[in-house]
């Protein structure tokens, strides 16, 4: 996530707005050939019949570097959705800039983020430990329980600093449901 000004952020983006009219036109948030963006408008066009986002290619995500904006190739597929004569759609997207940590599980070698201390690894539950230095058994609390001595430290969980941006994508029709999704979940709300 380029960071374009003191604390001005462009989001990377996965996803593009795609829209069709009724009479078969068809319009989206970035031209295939060269990248160039085209903004919605400032309001809902009449006449659509589909709208929905469409997934950044390698392609198109290199074209669109070129016009100084930032995709994020995925293989997500495509959310469209048809409306009905009147049905007016709701399609935005929101980005968050998230500060925490990228942390390295030395236990299971998976890397992850926490927005908050990492506890544990989500992937294998390696947690701190203490070694007892008199016995040289790994135990949950700092205290041995049969030597009663002061264990030493061992955590498995390197952290470093890390900002981050998490881009949610908005699909559905107003007043009657709204699919809220990124390239890992899809939510449905009605």
């Amino acid at each position: 996530m380029p960071e374009i000004a003191p604390n001005c952020w462009k989001a990377a983006l996965s996803f593009f707005w795609w829209r069709e009219y009724r009479d078969g036109r068809q319009e989206q948030e970035f031209d295939l050939l060269t990248g160039q963006i085209s903004p919605w408008g400032p309001k809902t066009p009449d006449g659509l019949a589909k709208v929905g986002w469409l997934p950044v290619t390698p392609g198109l995500a290199q074209k669109m570097k070129s016009c100084g904006e930032y995709g994020i190739p995925t293989q997500s597929l495509a959310i469209i959705i048809p409306l009905a004569e009147g049905e007016e759609p709701v399609i935005y997207k929101e980005t968050t800039v998230w500060e925490g940590s990228q942390v390295h599980c030395k236990a299971c070698d998976a890397v992850f983020r926490s927005t908050g201390p990492a506890t544990h690894c989500p992937i294998c539950g390696a947690k701190t430990s203490w070694r007892c230095p008199k016995c040289g058994q790994l135990q949950d609390s700092e205290i041995c329980p049969d030597c009663k001595v002061q264990g030493n430290p061992i955590n498995p969980l390197e952290s470093r600093p890390a900002r981050w941006d998490e881009t949610e994508y908005f699909l559905g029709v107003k007043g009657k449901f709204c699919n809220r999704f990124n390239t890992s979940r899809l939510i449905t709300e009605h």
